[in-house]
């Protein structure tokens, strides 16, 4: 067992018990006050108390009439109240409302709020006591019994000067005030700083310059409320909470400042009630008060025409307020759209801050007749764990989460904190916040996440030990020193990345990225410097920076290249063709399902395996003369006005994908592969000793084959042509996470919908139970939406959405099919979509392992008994089919038709034609795969006529109009390429596509089409689909 530290003990007079509200069970009353570095522990005491100030490395006045009560009855004074911490070994031990009695001989620990506020419990014995861990059971300090009491005994009254609070924190905390008011806090309010003659902060030089002030304009007043100064504030962006304007209402006497956001620009509401006289500047936002203003018998004031400098108090109060928030902001690394938070947390402080005008007293402590309690500030930005759990459904969900601390509540004695994931704001009364390196940051550059190997202390954990080394033999219970987190670089990690070089260069990470590029565009020779010509077409280019992510949301890598504006090209002059290698989602599918079949015939073999070439579009050599300027930051000092002559290809090139593509593709047929005609981007490794299929994605890339030797030995000699990473088994491809188990594999997209939905904001909705609702349908009839960006924007991203969830497709084309003027039904549809997301978050595609190899189809039109046009705006009908493979959905498609049918024979013959072109295309994959289907392939139709159709031309006159559609499948059902079946409409998983459906229906079909949650596989309640024959 690990040595723990001993404690010597000390002797004090006995234990004793009170019933005074403010109790002291073990000490008598002595009007000395020699200082002891010795707490007692007293089980009979209520609070702390200490006999030395000092002892407090927070303290204010206390204000109460409570005296405290000793052993025979007398009351000693209490002076102050605040707070400290008992430095040890171990962890730090937080003693909170300690109360400091000048009169008292000794320093008491209460024991029952010393466990309360460490989570700690202290186990007495015959000759010692312990203290111990209450989460862990693990021993924190040992010591021993002497004259029949317990005691803590430090070395040095001086023990406590380590809690001290630097002053660049407490110029944090309070707002970045001047060094002149951190000073006078320090002599007035006991705020046990210790001296400093300089205060240097980065962020009020970069945003509190300013010109030479103006005079004030003054009007003599005697009362707060006797005069009422306001002026409005727009920003240039919009606020996170949606505000573009606030408005303060500054009150005379007490310079008092009150603080509003708001997305329109109307006051009547909020004005204080029982001002006498408004002054303001003629703007035309306060038109909305004059009917109020003459009812409630309230003057108004206004400034000459353009002349600001008569309102200087409002002027230089919003200057305050600006500066302050913008100090707060660059502080904590924090975006500018979340400047409303900052504000309204600047306008709190300076309430609270002492100001020369007030004869250094602060606005709160005029206009309340108390001083403000300092004790409750945070720093903004900072890494804090609000007590959260009235907002938890249930109790085994965590009573906590990391949060950011962003500023205070104005109606309650609360804290405002941020939580990241959700982007939801929590009020709490109760927080605790990570300690903080007390010194200054030496650049305005945001803090970056803390490096993965660096261990910080997860939020359960005891605080930090000091820095003394203890050797023991148990290390079970060391945990390393938390860090400074400044959260808010979280959210710009995940929400944005930087725009301009002058912003990345700030960055040591993104300079890293940047110098990486280079010297692999350095050492691929993509360029020689040239003079520049007249008859030259010099394109620009521009640093593009990205994070790439992993599957569980965490940074795998940050990216920096330089991109051509490939848009000021010309064709025939700098480049004639363009190709991108994009492999087909139901190639994708298709692969991954044979993948899991075929191995089952073979005992080892058929892995799935993932690669990522480096830098792809400079492995491709152009044949156009293409220049380019020289990119930003990497100027050659030789040469400045030389123009770069490009050999190699360079992103943003219109011919960059194509030249790389070329250059792969030569080099697979060099190794023996052969491309496919069906999918360009699928190549084929076909031998007697094995075989491999290679899927490219632009420079992404999956194989997989029949056997692990050769698969590796292809990937070595694809290493020595292209630089690559083996990013080994599949696990993460395109935004979609593939998860293996035990019947084969799982393809969701979770990570992708979460991002989603913390972008339009919907990750806190409420959930619905289907994607549409089945009535009203949608139509243009409806007021267009004033600004369809985001709508089309978050349309167009759920498009991709569908690789692997067909579940919506129906539902993301019939929203596309109105972006060229969406409606105010058309985006509450798109909301109605995302809830319907949020609900199925862990939702995914399912792979079975045992899947025959049979391709089956469902196809269907929207129709009903009388209906079959569902789109009253042109009649025209929907396409629906989804394609199998055995119990595996390979493809799928919801589509408008291109002309309105004149029957449901019609509208149906023309799905199954389109369903017949995709079958046929699969059958010609499976031919150059070379496998072969060991049935039929069947269609499934809900309309009896096209049933007859396809086999006879019974309605061969009606049909005339659709000769080439007839013809193409009625010539494939004759040949046996293919068939066509009746099936029941209760049948057909089609429905999904074409319509929406009501709920039991639509649950129905889901499951049936092979979309599980996740811990429902696990579970194995998931259910096959049967083999249609």
């Amino acid at each position: 067992m690990s040595t723990l530290p001993q404690i010597i003990p000390h002797c004090h007079s006995t234990l004793a018990q009170t019933k005074s509200h403010l109790r002291s069970g073990s000490c008598h009353h002595n009007i000395s006050t020699i200082v002891h570095p010795k707490w007692l522990l007293d089980s009979g005491a209520s609070h702390h108390v200490t006999n030395d100030i000092e002892n407090l490395s927070l303290h204010n006045p206390y204000d109460g009439t409570e005296e405290l009560v000793i052993v025979d009855g007398t009351g000693l004074h209490i002076s102050h109240t605040g707070s400290l911490t008992l430095p040890h070994l171990s962890s730090h031990l937080t003693l909170s409302n300690v109360l400091y009695v000048p009169s008292i001989s000794r320093n008491i620990i209460s024991i029952s709020k010393f466990c309360r506020e460490n989570r700690m419990s202290v186990e007495f014995l015959p000759d010692s006591f312990l203290v111990k861990d209450l989460k862990t059971g693990a021993s924190l300090l040992r010591g021993s019994v002497s004259s029949g009491v317990y005691e803590l005994k430090f070395n040095s009254p001086t023990v406590f000067a380590s809690t001290k609070v630097s002053p660049f924190n407490w110029h944090h905390r309070l707002g970045h005030p001047t060094l002149k008011i951190i000073k006078f806090l320090t002599s007035n309010f006991n705020l046990n700083l210790p001296s400093i003659s300089s205060l240097h902060c980065t962020s009020c030089a970069c945003n509190k310059s300013h010109k030479i002030p103006f005079s004030l304009s003054t009007i003599s007043t005697t009362s707060p409320l006797e005069c009422v100064y306001t002026d409005l504030w727009t920003s240039p962006i919009p606020s996170v909470d949606g505000h573009k304007y606030y408005i303060i209402f500054l009150l005379t006497i007490t310079q008092n400042t009150h603080g509003f956001h708001a997305i329109q620009t109307s006051y009547g509401k909020i004005l204080p009630k029982t001002s006498i006289t408004l002054y303001s500047d003629n703007g035309g936002e306060y038109d909305s008060l004059k009917h109020y203003l003459s009812i409630a018998g309230v003057s108004r004031l206004t400034t000459p025409p353009h002349t600001p400098e008569h309102n200087g108090y409002s002027e230089r109060r919003h200057r305050h307020i600006v500066e302050t928030g913008l100090s707060l902001l660059a502080h904590a690394s924090m975006p500018q759209k979340y400047w409303s938070l900052a504000f309204s947390t600047a306008v709190y402080l300076i309430n609270r801050l002492p100001t020369a005008t007030l004869n250094n007293s602060s606005s709160y402590h005029r206009l309340f007749h108390k001083p403000p309690n300092y004790l409750k500030l945070r720093s903004f930005g900072y890494l804090c764990f609000p007590w959260l759990r009235p907002y938890m459904k249930h109790k085994l969900e965590p009573k906590s989460l990391p949060c950011v601390f962003i500023g205070y509540s104005a109606t309650q004695s609360a804290y405002h904190c941020l939580h990241l994931p959700t982007n939801r704001i929590y009020t709490s009364q109760n927080q605790s916040n990570t300690p903080t390196i007390s010194t200054p940051p030496t650049s305005t550059c945001p803090l970056l996440p803390i490096p993965e190997n660096t261990n910080p202390t997860p939020p359960h954990s005891p605080p930090p030990p000091p820095t003394r080394t203890v050797v023991t033999r148990l290390q079970n219970n060391i945990t390393k020193p938390t860090q400074k987190l400044n959260l808010h670089a979280s959210i710009q990690d995940k929400t944005t990345e930087p725009k301009t070089i002058s912003q990345a260069l700030k960055n040591p990470l993104w300079r890293d990225a940047m110098d990486a590029e280079f010297a692999a565009l350095v050492r691929n020779q993509t360029w020689e410097l040239v003079p520049p010509s007249s008859s030259q077409n010099v394109i620009d280019n521009k640093w593009v920076f990205r994070i790439k992510y992993k599957a569980d949301g965490t940074v795998e890598h940050y990216k920096a290249r330089p991109v051509a504006k490939g848009f000021h090209q010309r064709p025939g002059l700098d480049y004639n063709e363009t190709f991108s290698p994009v492999i087909k989602p139901a190639s994708v599918r298709l692969i991954l399902s044979l993948s899991l079949s075929l191995s089952l015939v073979v005992s080892k073999g058929w892995s799935l395996r993932q690669l990522d070439i480096n830098n792809a579009f400079l492995q491709g050599t152009l044949v156009d003369d293409v220049y380019m300027v020289e990119p930003p930051g990497y100027v050659d000092p030789k040469n400045p006005s030389y123009v770069c002559k490009l050999s190699k290809a360079l992103y943003g090139l219109k011919q960059a994908p194509r030249v790389w593509y070329q250059e792969l593709r030569n080099f697979l047929l060099q190794s023996g592969f052969k491309n496919s005609i069906a999918d360009s981007s699928l190549f084929i490794l076909q031998t007697p000793e094995s075989t491999i299929y290679l899927l490219v994605y632009v420079d992404d890339i999956i194989i997989t084959g029949n056997s692990d030797t050769h698969l590796h030995t292809f990937i070595t000699n694809l290493a020595t042509r292209f630089s690559l990473k083996d990013l080994g088994a599949l696990s993460y491809f395109l935004g979609v996470e593939v998860r293996p188990y035990s019947h084969g594999l799982f393809l969701t997209q979770q990570k992708y919908i979460c991002d989603l939905l913390c972008r339009s904001k919907m990750d806190a909705a409420k959930r619905v139970a289907t994607p549409l609702a089945t009535h009203p349908p949608l139509t243009l009839a409806c007021t267009a939406l004033n600004d369809p960006t985001e709508y089309r924007a978050l349309v167009g991203s759920l498009q991709y959405l569908s690789f692997t969830r067909p579940d919506i497709a129906y539902s993301v084309n019939k929203l596309y099919q109105y972006m060229h003027r969406p409606t105010t039904d058309h985006w509450q549809a798109l909301k109605r979509l995302l809830r319907y997301l949020r609900g199925t978050l862990n939702h995914g595609l399912v792979l079975y392992r045992d899947s025959p190899q049979q391709l089956h189809a469902f196809s269907d039109a929207d129709l009903s008994d009388a209906d079959w046009a569902r789109d009253t705006d042109d009649y025209i009908s929907t396409t629906g089919y989804i394609v199998y493979l055995g119990r595996n959905p390979i493809s799928w498609s919801s589509k408008k038709q291109r002309t309105c049918a004149r029957s449901s024979i019609e509208a149906e013959y023309r799905v199954v034609a389109t369903t017949t072109a995709e079958i046929l295309w699969l059958c010609n994959l499976f031919m150059e795969l070379g496998l072969s289907s060991s049935k039929q392939p069947v269609i499934y139709c809900d309309n009896a006529g096209t049933t007859y159709v396809s086999a006879n031309p019974v309605f061969h006159s009606k049909m005339k109009h659709l000769g080439l559609d007839y013809h193409f499948v009625w010539e494939n059902v004759q040949t046996g390429d293919l068939r066509v079946a009746y099936i029941s409409n209760t049948q057909q998983l089609a429905n999904i596509l074409t319509k929406p459906l009501p709920r039991s229906s639509f649950n129905s079909i889901i499951s049936k089409i092979g979309l599980f949650p996740w811990p429902t596989i696990l579970q194995g309640y998931d259910k096959a689909i049967p083999s249609q024959s």
